[in-house]
């Protein structure tokens, strides 16, 4: 779910995306809780919703084997400084699978 909704409503910013909110603070608080459970980082609330770092989320989908489709949807979001370090990070974990294949 969270995936799905970053994909559909998340923009790119420097540092990372943001999703626009219209809700309360309790229910961003909420929000907020299970996404912690799922990604291990907190997200930033305000009027804005933001997912600062960004790369926990890509590296997430690509280890629940989500969709061509959403992954793509979800790279687009990676800001700039944050790929280098996901591009060693999938390096690695290739080199990891070659190893025990």
């Amino acid at each position: 779910m969270f995936l799905t909704w970053i994909s559909l409503f998340g923009r790119k910013m420097k540092n990372g995306v943001y999703i626009s909110s219209t809700l309360g603070m309790e229910q961003q608080e909420t929000i907020s809780f299970f996404f912690e459970k799922i990604f291990n980082f907190k997200l930033i609330l305000g009027g804005i919703i933001q997912i600062r770092p960004f790369y926990p989320v890509f590296l997430k989908a690509m280890q629940t084997n989500r969709s061509i489709e959403e992954l793509l949807e979800i790279s687009h979001l990676i800001p700039q400084k944050e790929r280098e370090f996901l591009k060693k990070k999938v390096a690695e974990w290739e080199e990891e699978t070659n190893i025990y294949a």
